[in-house]
């Protein structure tokens, strides 16, 4: 079952959020003190929420990171999944459970859109699971 961690929790999980993050996330080294302060303020002051998948024996199995985005234009709220890592391989059937927890906690919060931006097949596999279409791409080029 997927819970949500309570900021005061955080601390005490921050290297398995910081492993999973800084793997999802592919940040570069330069960047990486100032990308996990911000993370770090984000989920303490509750801007970005942790959410973990405990197997029987309370080992993390699975986490995601979420957050909240508001649309200025119309004024809808949108939530968004920042980062997925599985710990141990899952079947659909548990990620699909993950996922409505997910959408639950976002209706509860009022928001009008779930998504999320990976280069990660699987996760995009995860979200068509459970409904979600492809709504962009996005292409970069490093100069």
């Amino acid at each position: 079952m997927l819970i949500k961690i309570l900021p005061d929790q955080v601390v005490q999980l921050w290297e398995t959020i910081k492993y999973a993050a800084t793997k999802v996330d592919e940040i570069d080294e330069q960047d990486l003190p100032k990308y996990l302060n911000e993370l770090l303020h984000s989920l303490l002051n509750e801007k970005s929420q942790c959410f973990v998948r405990l197997n029987n024996n309370r080992e993390i199995i699975a986490l995601w990171i979420t957050g909240f985005l508001m649309n200025t234009t119309n004024g809808e709220k949108y939530f968004q999944i920042k980062c997925v890592y599985g710990f141990k391989a899952s079947p659909d059937e548990v990620w699909k459970r993950d996922c409505e927890v997910l959408v639950q906690f976002a209706k509860k919060e009022n928001c009008s859109y779930v998504g999320f931006q990976s280069h990660n097949k699987r996760i995009w596999d995860i979200g068509k699971l459970i409904g979600m279409e492809e709504a962009y791409r996005v292409f970069k080029l490093r100069l």
